[in-house]
């Protein structure tokens, strides 16, 4: 068989490397659900050892390095919130400028951001994911632990939250606009980009 037909008939790999157990947990909840039968993509989920946002990135280009020779990535993402993490600009500058590119999943203030997107429209400043945490309890009943099956637990709700995260995206306009970064905003998440592209790239693969 040639090495040409061996590069063809090999799945497409996406690698995710996350920050926290929660954003973890939810992905597997996507992959479980749309990627068991598809053996076209492998979707690689994997938490490093120094997981800070600059540590990610590190590992990430790491592991492009070490797979091109062989077995090239097709995506490369890094998932990480704001909390209390320093060097967040490095990260994105290094992330951006890697070749390839390496795509982040960002949150502002934590990753339940995304979560909040599935229950209201809302864009307010929370010092620490404890404080959005008790707003998700106490505002809309919802037991919220960082371990628990939290993609089966909102799955129905996935659409509202694409569409609020589209409206969050357009209140922040103005200052993404004019350079403002995502870690300088009071209230911020893409993770909708990443969640999106996972769903679209089954879709293409299947067409």
């Amino acid at each position: 068989m040639s090495r040409k037909t061996k590069e063809i008939n090999l799945p497409k790999r996406i690698l995710i490397l996350c920050e926290g157990e929660s954003e973890q947990i939810y992905l597997k909840g996507v992959k479980k659900t749309y990627y068991n039968r598809n053996s076209s993509i492998e979707v690689e989920l994997y938490q490093p050892n120094d997981f800070s946002p600059l540590g990610l990135t590190y590992e990430a280009k790491k592991k492009i390095k070490e797979a091109k020779k062989e077995y090239p990535y097709f995506s490369v993402w890094i998932v990480f919130d704001k909390d209390d993490h320093k060097n967040i600009d490095q990260a994105f500058n290094a992330a951006i400028q890697n070749k390839p590119e390496i795509k982040i999943a960002f949150s502002n203030i934590c990753f339940e951001y995304w979560v909040l997107m599935h229950f209201e429209q809302k864009k307010s400043y929370f010092p620490s994911s404890a404080h959005l945490i008790k707003y998700l309890e106490k505002t809309h009943s919802f037991e919220y632990s960082k371990t628990m099956n939290i993609y089966e637990a909102l799955k129905d709700r996935t659409e509202f939250a694409l569409k609020n995260c589209n409206w969050l995206l357009k209140q922040n306009k103005f200052d993404l606009d004019i350079a403002v970064k995502p870690y300088d905003l009071d209230a911020y998440t893409d993770f909708d980009q990443l969640y999106l592209f996972l769903i679209n790239i089954v879709k293409q693969d299947n067409k």
